[in-house]
């Protein structure tokens, strides 16, 4: 099963015959996915751990803008 998968009623958001998910950049090998990934990821660590203060609240609005911020330059479903 692919980290990626979603759900049998949610195969449009994959490239045909694939698990990797439709992106901007039309990337479709795994790894190079994965690498970027990290490294939006580890960009985004940063960026948000210097933005945290003592009223940041952790609830289901913030970790979707996190998801957001970190791949909306990757995949439409971002957030």
């Amino acid at each position: 099963m692919s980290r990626y998968d979603l759900g049998a009623s949610d195969d449009y958001i994959y490239y045909p015959g694939t698990s990797i998910p439709i992106n901007h950049l039309n990337i479709k090998d795994d790894g190079k996915l994965r690498s970027l990934e990290a490294d939006l990821l580890a960009d985004s660590y940063i960026r948000f751990y210097n933005q945290l203060r003592d009223s940041t609240i952790f609830d289901e609005d913030y970790l979707k803008l996190l998801h957001k911020k970190t791949f909306e330059s990757l995949y439409t479903f971002a957030g």
